[in-house]
């Protein structure tokens, strides 16, 4: 969730009532942003024909003479049965096999509990981190088992993003204007905060340096991940509010502009003019042949076509306030914040998968790895678990 959708909440002010609790590509560091990435879920396919059945007729033995013709006519309509049973069983084959999955996938155990108002999730380094904004620290889950590992890691002041990638976990914190640094196997805050810009809202991993967008800044700031120096700061467009990496470029989606930028990691710039990609664009993942962007209040989720920078297709309708979109295992995942689910998008067809799936209240944010999509309930401080 990125300062658009809850901005009152980042700075301190009141905040969507916490209620009971309830529990994102081939996790690739270097193309993450809220999960990401990675950025073709499968479902089942079509039903096998039914088998041929069929009856045997008495004949009379035909003279010696005419029992070899007939025989080689009867051998020659058997093999030309048979090739027709083929052809329809080929044909039928196929046709299932193209049939689209109708689940969108499988809401897994029990809820996981986190820390005070999860708005930021990753998966990297065989575990799940979890930027939790209240409790201004993270918690990590086991990916293979769900299970928490560990106590609360303090990191500072309304984590609102978190990425792993470069040998570590990156942390924005929103109320320090800074980027924070989380030891991988320790789990414990590294250095001093990095100063970024104001209200940092998003962190993303790739190209060999960290990337964070200042959402009250409207900048990225690019940081060395060895010296913790930031190398650059590129102007972008009105409220920054989420940043991820991928098909050669770093993407950024300003919330309060409604639109898309697309900058280049070699000359720090950003490339073409804004795209615009529909009402409040509020997150953005890139994967399966597209940058897909979240729109909090069309509800609807917006495919860019990396190629030409421009839209492609029609929006995608989702649930109710699409908070984040990650992709990976197939599919585009959203989470749809008052909607209490979970979309399924298939990335080739552009449409959606099955039914929303339920999960906690308040799903803010979602990533995709180790086989399994986590959602964080934001509401709730619990982490959901759903199997492709």
């Amino acid at each position: 969730m990125a300062p658009g959708a809850e901005r009152s909440v980042a700075r301190g002010a009141a905040a969507p009532a916490a209620a009971g609790t309830v529990a994102a590509a081939s996790a690739d560091p270097t193309v993450l942003a809220g999960g990401a990435t990675s950025p073709a879920r499968t479902g089942a396919a079509g039903e096998p024909p039914a088998g041929a059945t069929g009856t045997r007729a008495a004949a009379t033995v035909p003279p010696a003479s005419a029992r070899p013709r007939r025989r080689k006519v009867a051998l020659l309509a058997g093999v030309a049965a048979l090739l027709v049973v083929a052809v329809i069983v080929g044909l039928a084959l196929l046709s299932g096999g193209e049939k689209k999955p109708q689940r969108a996938g499988k809401v897994l155990g029990g809820a996981i509990p986190v820390g005070s108002s999860p708005t930021a999730i990753t998966v990297g380094a065989g575990s799940v981190w979890v930027a939790n904004l209240r409790g201004n620290d993270l918690s990590r889950i086991d990916a293979r088992s769900g299970k928490p590992v560990g106590g609360p890691i303090p990191v500072g002041g309304q984590p609102y993003g978190v990425a792993v990638g470069e040998g570590a976990v990156w942390v924005a914190l929103f109320r320090d204007d800074a980027l924070r640094r989380v030891d991988l196997r320790s789990g414990k805050a590294r250095g001093r905060p990095i100063p970024v810009g104001r209200g940092p809202s998003d962190v993303a991993v790739g190209f060999g340096s960290v990337w964070v967008a200042s959402y009250d800044s409207d900048t990225v700031a690019r940081v060395d991940p060895d010296s913790g120096r930031v190398t650059a700061r590129i102007n972008v467009g009105d409220g920054p509010s989420d940043v991820a990496t991928g098909a050669g470029a770093v993407w950024v989606t300003n919330v309060e502009g409604d639109t898309l930028m697309r900058i280049s990691p070699d000359s720090n710039r950003p490339l073409g003019g804004a795209i615009p990609v529909g009402q409040s664009p509020e997150s953005v993942a890139v994967g399966a042949g597209g940058v897909w962007v979240a729109n909090i209040k069309g509800d609807k989720v917006t495919k860019v076509d990396p190629r030409s920078n421009q839209v492609s297709g029609a929006p995608i309708s989702v649930g109710e306030r699409p908070d984040d979109v990650a992709v990976g295992e197939g599919g585009v995942w959203v989470a749809n914040l008052d909607g209490n689910t979970v979309t399924r998008i298939d990335p080739g067809a552009g449409k959606v998968v099955g039914k929303p799936l339920p999960v906690g209240d308040g799903p803010a944010t979602l990533a995709v790895g180790a086989g399994n999509v986590w959602v964080g309930n934001f509401r709730v401080d619990t982490v959901t678990r759903i199997r492709p």
